[in-house]
């Protein structure tokens, strides 16, 4: 038994991995063209994936927002994890990466399942249904953003559901002095998610962190 955490080494990422990847071949192949198209490859990790997948199952997650969903690795992800009769609202600012991401959740069979809204979320997000809720918030967009997407998205949010937040180790920097303005943000993210009165905050040590906070 250990009070600390067990290093991810290289060893132990490869069995994450083999282990516990949701990858098939059509989130494969969507690596490989979205890479042809000049798409960063920023998505989660596989590894990261298949989390969120047992994550939102364990909880009935039904309705959700995804921000930044770039070419849909994400976005594929999170709708497979949902019923049938499940509904996911993309948020993506690039208007090319939203014309490949419309094409592969077409793909993948949920375009019934996918609304994408184009444009910058701190606008867009003003637009929201004000009738609709939604049980989980993925973010993974603009860094220096993601507390007034929080705040932004916390009156949809049920009681009892979640903000899931990508990136938030920042690369490794997370917990060094003198780092960039992104990573600052990310500090201070992490540090308004612990201290919101609304949720109760942890985060997940996967891929390059998740920080989640359930609704209270």
């Amino acid at each position: 038994m250990s009070i600390t955490t067990t290093p991810i080494t290289p060893d132990i990422d490869l069995y994450l991995e083999q282990m516990f990847s949701n990858e098939d071949d059509l989130l494969r192949q969507l690596r490989i063209d979205a890479e042809h198209q000049g798409i960063p490859s920023i998505s989660i990790g596989a590894v990261q994936a298949q989390f969120l997948s047992v994550y939102l199952r364990s909880m009935n997650a039904k309705r959700g927002i995804e921000i930044g969903s770039l070419a849909g690795y994400s976005a594929i992800t999170l709708l497979r994890a949902l019923p049938t009769d499940g509904h996911l609202y993309c948020y993506e600012r690039n208007p090319e990466y939203a014309t490949f991401l419309e094409n592969q959740i077409a793909k993948a069979g949920f375009t019934k399942n996918t609304t994408i809204v184009v444009g910058n979320a701190t606008e867009t997000l003003a637009q929201f249904p004000e009738h609709e809720t939604v049980d989980f918030i993925f973010i993974d967009a603009n860094k220096e953003a993601y507390a007034d997407y929080v705040l932004q998205t916390f009156p949809f949010l049920k009681k009892g559901g979640v903000v899931i937040a990508d990136n938030t180790l920042a690369w490794g920097d997370i917990a060094k002095n003198d780092v960039s303005k992104t990573v600052t943000s990310l500090q201070k993210f992490n540090t308004f998610m612990k201290e919101h009165q609304g949720f109760l905050t942890t985060l997940v040590p996967l891929g390059d962190g998740m920080t989640i906070g359930v609704k209270l």
